[in-house]
């Protein structure tokens, strides 16, 4: 026998769903605007068939972002608002685990406990999914959203993108810079709260495999396509995937690469390991191929902590070392001199000659913005009036886009945000090093590679487009999120 102590509540609160569903499906009907109506009925059926599924939600938005922008939703009849599919993704999954968590936070499962003189009681036990838990005890009973400091900073600084609203010059722009720090706090809260088992991480990071290959494949067909030509290496910002340009692609692999990798080195079944290696080595040559300076740069920073940790591994890296340079010599050697000449004129050539225009027009901008910056995305606009130009990009240094954007308060908050990534990063890892058995042995496995992502990510981060480009904050910061819950998989 159960009961529900809120019963009445939670079922008042579906019933009043299920009217602003009725009310919002007559709107768009009304309206004539069949966009709304899909997203309502997908929205509607995650959250009463598929909650249980949701934790897929990070984990397929990886793949499906290499799909690039596939999607698009009429705003006004002037404009269509482009999306990514791990942006549908992302956002209603958000939806969902948010409107899940409000309306179930009140109810408690009571199960009645016949006391010492035979009388049913409700009040001594509350029934969790862990079992029966005494009152008065600690337990997370009310099911409640996990949120820690790391995604407090994130939260805020979306609050503080949003805030420069009144600064705003092109409100496309607004929302195309707003949403990047949007799902980075989406993704990371997801990945926190919803990857919270070892078979969710192995899935998740099975999708980062499939994420890794997909962008392999794009990056060899487009050398194809273009020939085998030296325009692949020379136009390089020329030169765009389906994902974004050549070089974000190039950061992004850079980014995958170590996780991939730890993955290999933790997974124990052979099978699994045959699977992950050749996309491993795959995904290296796509990066070389790519000739990115920073991205190779970065790698190497990634793998030589790799190296320097895990001693017990290092059979690996020699082997890996040695047969990527067979390889290498047979089937990569035409570009090694590519790579050699784009390393003789870094400073004398026109991505280091625009590098150089773009840092003058920053600090021209910071220094007439210097507290609450030009508002999020309105660089962009800035940038074309200032250069003349008839497009414009972000900067490449994300600490100088934070003090564009937002001035001295959006660099400080970059700087409370990577100083908490960086020591809850340090934190489980000394906790996994600390920790004995296998169990440890495989937990600092992960540990390493979510601290080698993170150097990764700040080397080119100083010098390519990184966390303020969408595509790369939807893979970095749910990847971070996964590895940040090591101690709930068992592992430490």
């Amino acid at each position: 026998m159960e009961l529900y102590l809120t019963q009445i509540r939670p079922n008042l609160q579906r019933v009043l769903l299920l009217l602003v569903f009725v009310f919002l499906l007559t709107a768009a009907v009304t309206l004539n605007k069949p966009d709304v109506f899909y997203v309502m009925a997908i929205f509607f059926s995650l959250f009463f068939f598929f909650r249980d599924l949701l934790w897929l939600a990070p984990a397929l938005a990886l793949p499906a972002l290499t799909l690039g922008e596939a999607l698009k939703f009429e705003l006004t009849p002037y404009w269509n608002y482009e999306y990514t599919l791990a942006e549908a993704l992302l956002a209603l999954a958000l939806g969902v685990f948010l409107l899940d968590k409000f309306l179930n936070q009140g109810s408690r499962r009571v199960s009645p406990v016949r006391n010492s003189r035979g009388i049913l009681n409700f009040a001594g036990v509350i029934q969790s999914s862990d079992g029966l838990i005494p009152l008065g005890e600690s337990a997370n009973i009310s099911n409640g959203v996990k949120f820690d400091r790391l995604g407090f900073f994130l939260l805020a600084y979306f609050a503080l993108a949003a805030a420069s609203f009144w600064q705003v010059v092109d409100l496309h722009y607004y929302l195309f810079g707003l949403k990047a720090i949007f799902f980075s706090f989406a993704g990371y809260l997801l990945a926190v709260n919803l990857i919270d088992t070892k078979a969710k991480l192995r899935v998740f990071l099975y999708s980062l495999t499939a994420a890794l290959l997909i962008l392999s494949l794009q990056v060899f067909f487009k050398f194809y396509q273009l020939g085998f030509s030296e325009k692949f290496f020379f136009e390089r910002k020329l030169i765009t995937l389906p994902l974004g340009p050549l070089a974000t692609v190039a950061s992004i692999i850079t980014l995958l690469l170590p996780v991939v990798f730890v993955f290999f080195l933790a997974e124990k079944k052979i099978q699994a390991k045959a699977v992950i290696l050749p996309v491993f080595c795959f995904g290296l040559f796509a990066l070389f191929v790519t000739l990115g300076k920073a991205a190779i740069l970065a790698s190497l920073v990634a793998f030589a902590y790799l190296f320097m940790r895990l001693k017990k591994v290092r059979p690996y890296f020699l082997a890996a070392l040695v047969v990527g340079a067979v390889l290498g010599a047979v089937f990569l050697a035409p570009l090694a001199s590519g790579l050699i000449t784009r390393v003789k004129t870094t400073f004398i050539d026109t991505n280091t000659q625009f590098r150089v225009l773009e840092y003058k027009t920053a600090g021209t901008l910071i220094a007439e913005h210097p507290i609450f910056g030009v508002g999020a995305g309105q660089q962009l606009h800035y940038f074309k009036q200032l250069l003349n130009f008839d497009t414009s990009e972000l900067v490449n240094n994300f600490f100088l886009q934070a003090l564009i954007d937002f001035g001295l308060l959006g660099f400080a908050g970059a700087m409370m945000i990577f100083w908490s990534l960086a020591s809850k990063a340090g934190q489980i890892g000394r906790q996994t090093r600390s920790s004995g058995g296998q169990a440890g042995g495989t937990a600092s496995i992960y540990a390493c590679g979510l601290i080698a992502m993170l150097l990764a990510s700040v080397v080119t981060g100083m010098l390519e487009v990184t966390f303020f480009a969408l595509p790369y904050a939807i893979i970095f910061w749910p990847t971070a999120g996964a590895l940040m819950n090591l101690k709930n998989y068992d592992l430490i």
